[in-house]
């Protein structure tokens, strides 16, 4: 599997936002 750093950072800003 490829997770790019640009899923982490969405997923960072996702957490964020909660």
């Amino acid at each position: 599997m490829f997770i790019g750093n640009r899923s982490k950072i969405a997923y960072l800003t996702f957490l964020c936002l909660q």
